[in-house]
């Protein structure tokens, strides 16, 4: 069946970027997406993507079921060393 979308926001890097808002974590530096930029890549397992905004915890999980997200995968860089040489 078809998800109510009417009390769910889901919002990408464009979106921030669209109200002028920095797609960063600061942690030390400004040097980590908060978000993943449409059509970036995706450099580690659970980095976001998108935010969902929901009025409840369960509303917000439910509407994650119905997002399809459309990737394609690299291969791993193992040793990590092997890694360094493609950031150089």
């Amino acid at each position: 069946p078809a998800f109510d979308w009417t009390q769910v926001v889901v919002a990408t890097s464009e979106d921030l970027a669209a109200f002028g808002m920095k797609n960063v974590v600061a942690l030390i530096e400004e040097d980590q997406p908060a978000l993943v930029t449409i059509g970036g890549t995706i450099n580690h397992v659970d980095e976001a993507v998108a935010i969902i905004a929901a009025p409840t915890r369960e509303l917000a999980f439910e509407a994650k079921k119905h997002i399809k997200q459309i990737v394609k995968p690299l291969p791993a860089v193992v040793p990590a060393e092997a890694g360094f040489a493609l950031v150089t």
